[in-house]
C-alpha cells in the first residue's frame, strides 16, 4: 500500500463520496516528442484514498478506479497537503477495474491505447 493511502485513511466522508488521486499525466509521446501542459490528456483513471459510506459491490479504499472524462478539478477538486485531489459521488464513477498490474494500466495509457 501507498503512504499516502495510510495517510488519508483517518479522514472519514459524509455520505456516498470518494478522494480519488489521478494517474499522472503522460508528457511524453511515443515518438519521443514532449508534450506542452496544454496539450497534455488528463488521465480518467485514479485510485481511492478516502471512501465514506459504502454498499455492497461499490470500491473499496485503494481500488484503480475510472470517473468521467471532463470532470472539473477546480470545482470538485480537494487541495490537502498540497496534493489535488477529486471529491466525486461513488455512483459517478464509471468502472473499477480489477486484478490489473499498476504497470500495465499505466503502460497503456502511454501507449495511447483506447481499450
Amino acid at each position: 500500500m501507498s503512504p499516502l493511502l495510510l495517510l488519508y485513511n483517518p479522514l472519514t466522508l459524509i455520505g456516498r463520496k470518494a478522494l480519488i488521486r489521478r494517474e499522472p499525466e503522460v508528457s511524453v509521446t511515443r515518438g519521443g516528442l514532449v508534450l506542452p501542459a496544454v496539450a497534455r490528456e488528463r488521465p480518467q483513471i485514479g485510485t481511492i484514498v478516502a471512501i465514506g459510506r459504502r454498499r455492497i459491490g461499490d470500491p473499496t479504499l485503494g481500488s484503480t478506479v475510472m470517473f468521467p472524462k471532463y470532470t472539473d478539478p477546480t470545482s470538485r477538486g480537494v487541495l490537502i497537503e498540497g496534493e489535488l485531489l477529486l471529491y466525486l459521488e461513488i455512483d459517478e464513477l464509471l468502472c473499477e477495474f480489477h486484478d490489473l498490474p499498476q504497470d500495465r494500466l499505466i503502460e497503456r495509457r502511454a501507449k495511447g491505447d483506447r481499450r
